[in-house]
């Protein structure tokens, strides 16, 4: 039996040639055969590509539009439909793309391009896209923040250090990733991506603070946090850490070399510390670095959920993100650049299509 139908293999490739003429003429077999290997593997069976042409099929739509913007609609049932996360907030349903006001569509497109060339070149190890992207990251961090997300990861315990990352770009949930040493890449991900050092903050929860112990209760009762292991921001150009889901983020100023901690506030093997803002109010209050951070006097910077003695973000951070990576409707990242031999660290708060982004220092 044959894969496709006439019609059907007509209707896939010229949706697919589509999508690729609207990439640089040399990328144009690349972008080609990563379509093609993609709808190979995910339509194995007759009943499937056909129910896959018959989505692409603009047949019937009210208000269609001319011929290029039916070839966008067929284009972004694969783009924003079929490759996406369904729980990605750009995810659009067949039937949703075939509801889009025609004007809307071919620009609707084009923001899908260039995320296209980025993936699909990476997953052949051509990443002149990808270094692109981490150049902006590197250079515009503030700029780049805004428009994209970075997942990151930290690994190990403190006081962590530098460690070889992997910058990844995962078309699926639309992230960028910087990922430590043995972390799964992800389903579908492919590519070695490109290796950057970044320090790594490692995650520590409130209760394995030395000194700290694990009653809930405010300080001093059980301890206070005043001997936080801090890491060193040093080594590296970028900074990295873990998702934040209630955690609060430290740091701190010590002879012009700054020192860095990332508190959460809970374990499943231990109390949770209680609902936000307890935890930066208790750091806020009597936290501080173990030596040799802590060794010179000054406040510790503390931003938390809901709470920061940072001037001029007072409120902290608001979202209510859930354990999981990468966290693409709701999520709360902290990064670090070095511009000018300056640390710049921002926080990036994602409400589905939304972002929020903090300069902290």
């Amino acid at each position: 039996m044959a894969l496709w139908s006439k019609d059907e293999a007509v209707r896939v490739n010229d949706t697919v040639t589509h999508i690729a003429n609207q990439c640089p003429v040399a990328e144009r077999p690349a972008i080609q055969t990563y379509l093609n290997n993609w709808i190979a593997a995910n339509f194995t069976t007759p009943a499937l590509r056909s129910v896959f042409s018959q989505q692409l099929s603009t047949d019937g739509v009210a208000g269609r539009g001319d011929a290029t913007a039916r070839a966008a609609r067929r284009a972004l049932v694969i783009l924003r439909g079929g490759m996406l996360n369904a729980a990605n907030p750009l995810y659009l349903a067949p039937a949703g793309v075939m509801t889009m006001p025609a004007a809307q569509v071919g620009a609707a497109l084009a923001a899908m391009i260039l995320p296209l060339r980025i993936f699909a070149l990476q997953e052949q190890n051509n990443n002149t896209q990808l270094q692109a992207a981490l150049t902006s990251l590197s250079t515009q961090p503030q700029v780049f923040l805004q428009n994209d997300i970075v997942v990151c990861q930290s690994w190990g315990v403190p006081p962590g250090g530098v460690l070889a990352h992997k910058f990844l770009f995962d078309y699926r949930n639309q992230t960028f990733l910087m990922l430590p040493p043995a972390m799964p890449q992800g389903a579908g991900i492919v590519g070695a991506g490109i290796t950057v050092n970044a320090v790594n903050v490692p995650e520590i929860y409130w209760a394995n603070v030395p000194g700290r112990g694990a009653n809930a209760a405010a300080a001093p009762v059980g301890g206070t946090f005043a001997g936080i292991i801090a890491t060193p921001l040093t080594g590296a150009t970028l900074m990295v850490t873990s998702a934040f889901t209630g955690c609060s983020f430290c740091f701190k100023n010590n002879g012009g070399l700054i020192f860095a901690a990332h508190i959460g506030p809970a374990t499943p093997n231990d109390p949770s510390i209680g609902p936000p803002p307890t935890l930066a109010t208790q750091l806020i209050a009597n936290g501080d670095f173990a030596a040799p951070a802590g060794a010179v006097a000054g406040a510790l910077r503390v931003f938390g959920r809901s709470l920061s003695n940072i001037a001029g973000q007072n409120a902290g951070y608001a979202v209510q993100a859930v354990p999981g990576m990468p966290l693409v409707a709701a999520s709360m990242y902290v990064f670090g650049v070095t511009i000018g031999g300056a640390w710049q660290i921002y926080s990036q708060e994602n409400q589905g299509p939304l972002k929020t982004v903090r300069r902290l220092l």
